[in-house]
């Protein structure tokens, strides 16, 4: 039986911040275990997101797998490449795919805003319901902030 690392720093942590210093009250020692969770479950997750790449003709496809999220972005922006790639460029989200937050939708508007610098198009299809629904409230949301 072998534990994962992350589990024994979390018991190590715990045990340590509920014992030291004298008086402190244990469910600040778990809040801290917790959180340490927290950020390494957003880590994981953020690493699932991958993409294929391919060119038909004058037309790049990138197939994107994966949830996107905050801790995925980063990933999503620098996977695409508007410098090199050409005049038509095509996003498509898998079956297992959905924007999961906002800062997934602020991803997709980079995108689009460095392939529009460059004098090309991004198309992003085969969302989701729940993507699109998200995309439609923000939209709505924008329009009245303005």
């Amino acid at each position: 039986l072998k534990v994962p690392r992350i589990d024994v720093f979390v018991i190590v942590v715990v045990t340590v911040l509920s014992n030291f210093p004298k008086g402190t009250n244990i469910a600040y020692a778990v809040g801290v275990g917790v959180a340490i969770c927290a950020v390494n479950y957003a880590w994981k997750s953020g690493n699932q997101l991958d993409w294929r790449v391919t060119t038909f003709g004058d037309k790049k496809y990138y197939d994107i797998d994966g949830p996107c999220f905050f801790a995925a972005t980063n990933r999503f922006v620098k996977a695409m490449n508007p410098d090199n790639d050409p005049d038509e460029v095509e996003v498509r989200f898998s079956a297992g795919s959905s924007l999961m937050d906002y800062s997934a939708m602020e991803a997709m508007h980079r995108i689009a805003v460095s392939y529009k610098a460059k004098g090309k198009s991004v198309v992003f299809k085969s969302l989701c319901e729940d993507s699109k629904r998200m995309i439609d409230k923000s939209a709505r949301l924008v329009g009245s902030i303005e």
